[in-house]
């Protein structure tokens, strides 16, 4: 979802109306099946896609569907069996006037509270790890796929089962906080924090798994945006030639927000 703004946004502006509509008991079910259609779609995705954050998605949609199912035969006869459908009388949960309107203002403070924080966190959850046209892409950002990999001066061929040849370099981030995830011949990947001193023309390496794993890495930039990378990996002196991939490649990556798609 991360490359379709228009789907963000509005996935975003959903699930906030839907928050606010909860808060107050005339909007209760409204809000209710607004979350529930919004959480089936994120729980489909969820569990399609192998997000991690499933249960939790599924726990809303739960009692999503349970704030619904208070007003189900209501709904059933206004929606499938054409009947009449009593308005609902709302009795007053604190009798006095004056304790009611300081109730309500607490209430809709609340409702700013919430807002604001959840806007306020999101604000600095893109500041850290978020991405958009407008950053700043780190130095080296992109997709590189192994042209060579010497090893101890003997050239590697790349075979499936070698788990040590690189196939593929990833250098990802935005801002100030760069990461990177190396894979090898047999489809493992290395996850790993990678700074990229470009005074120095140094690639620093730190496993994510496994901090105490560390290398240091020299590059030379090539024709293309290719670069050549020069080292010690595993205790073995390496030299890589690494093409960079034009992302443009990737359909996702290339295809926007269109009105008309022919």
């Amino acid at each position: 979802m991360g490359y379709s703004v228009v789907m963000m946004r509005i996935n975003g502006i959903a699930e906030v109306l839907a928050g606010l509509l909860l808060l107050f008991r005339r909007t209760t079910t409204i809000g209710a099946i607004l979350s529930s259609c919004v959480f089936s779609f994120i729980v489909m995705m969820d569990f399609c896609f192998n997000v991690p954050v499933r249960l939790f998605s599924s726990h809303l949609l739960i009692i999503s569907i349970f704030l619904v199912s208070e007003d189900r035969r209501k709904l059933l006869n206004i929606f499938l069996l054409n009947k009449p459908a009593n308005s609902t009388v709302y009795l007053p949960l604190i009798n006095h006037s004056a304790w009611r309107k300081a109730f309500l203002v607490l209430q809709t403070l609340l409702a700013i509270s919430i807002l604001y924080s959840g806007i306020s966190s999101a604000l600095e959850a893109e500041k850290e790890y978020g991405w958009n046209s407008n950053s700043k892409k780190v130095p080296l950002y992109g997709v590189y796929n192994a042209a060579y990999f010497i090893r101890n001066r003997d050239t590697i061929p790349p075979i499936e089962t070698d788990s040590l040849r690189w196939k593929q370099l990833v250098i990802d981030g935005s801002n100030w906080k760069q990461s990177g995830i190396i894979e090898f011949g047999t489809g493992k990947k290395l996850f790993c924090n990678i700074e990229v001193d470009t005074v120095k023309k140094i690639i620093k390496v730190q496993s994510q798994s496994d901090t105490t794993e560390n290398y240091l890495l020299y590059y030379f930039t090539q024709k293309g945006n290719d670069i050549l990378l020069r080292g010690t990996w595993k205790k073995d002196s390496i030299e890589v030639l690494m093409n960079k991939y034009d992302l443009n490649n990737y359909l996702l990556y290339r295809e926007k927000f269109t009105w008309i798609t022919e």
